[in-house]
C-alpha cells in the first residue's frame, strides 16, 4: 500500500485528490507514529527519495528530458513520429517531445542515476539498446525511442511529487527544494514550448 492510498480521505472521488488536508497533518503524523504500516510506508518513501534529495539541488531536475541545448520552442512531427525541432528559441530549456505515440521500441530509458545531467539533445537521446548484450547506452533519434522520453520524465516527476509530500509532512527543506526545482524547470519548459505541428497535416 502506498502513502497516498493509506491517507486518501474520500477514495479519490473528488478532485483535486489530496493525501491529507492541512488540518489533518497532525492526525497523519500521529498515525505514522502509532501505526506500524504507516511508519513503514513513510520509511520506504524516504528511502526512495533521500538518495536524490541528499545530492545537489538540481541533481534530479537536470535528469529531465529537456531541450537543454537548443531551448527549442517549436516541435514538428510526421504523423505519429517526432521529426525535428525549430530554430526559434525560448528563454528557458523546453520539455522534449515524445519520440512516438507507440511504446514499441528497441530501446529502454536508463535509470535516473545513469542519465547525463543537462544532456545535449542535439545528439539525440541516450537510451539502452535492449537487443544487444548488456543493453549498452546509445545516442538515438527520438522517434526510435517510442514513449521512453515521456516515461523518463514521469519517473522524475513522481520522485518530485513524493519529495513535495515529505517536505509538507516533515518540513525538511531538502525535499522542498528538490521538488520545487523539478516542478519549476518542467512547468516553465512546457509553458514556452508550442504544441507540435504535424508536417503530414494530420489532426
Amino acid at each position: 500500500m502506498t502513502m497516498p492510498e493509506m491517507y486518501a480521505q474520500d477514495g479519490g472521488s473528488s478532485h483535486p485528490c489530496v493525501v491529507a488536508t492541512p488540518a489533518q497533518k497532525a492526525k497523519t503524523l500521529k498515525l505514522i507514529a502509532e501505526n506500524d504500516e504507516a511508519r513503514r510506508g513513510m520509511e520506504e518513501l524516504k528511502k526512495k527519495v533521500d538518495p536524490y534529495a541528499d545530492k545537489a539541488e538540481d541533481y534530479l531536475s537536470s535528469r529531465l528530458y529537456m531541450n537543454w541545448a537548443t531551448r527549442a520552442r517549436k516541435v514538428y512531427v510526421r504523423g505519429a513520429w517526432f521529426s525535428h525541432v525549430g530554430t526559434e528559441t525560448s528563454p528557458v530549456p523546453t520539455v522534449m517531445f515524445s519520440g512516438a505515440r507507440s511504446g514499441v521500441t528497441d530501446y529502454v530509458r536508463p535509470s535516473i542515476e545513469e542519465r547525463l545531467p543537462y544532456a545535449d539533445e542535439t545528439k539525440g537521446v541516450c537510451m539502452r539498446n535492449r537487443n544487444l548484450s548488456g543493453q549498452p547506452l546509445e545516442w538515438v533519434r527520438p522517434e526510435k525511442a517510442g514513449t521512453q522520453i515521456e516515461s523518463g520524465n514521469v519517473d522524475v516527476m513522481r520522485l518530485a511529487r513524493d519529495a513535495a509530500y515529505l517536505w509538507w509532512l516533515t518540513g525538511e527543506e531538502k525535499y522542498g527544494r528538490m521538488a520545487a526545482q523539478v516542478l519549476d524547470t518542467y512547468l516553465q519548459g512546457i509553458y514556452y514550448r508550442d504544441v507540435p505541428y504535424d508536417l503530414n497535416r494530420g489532426h
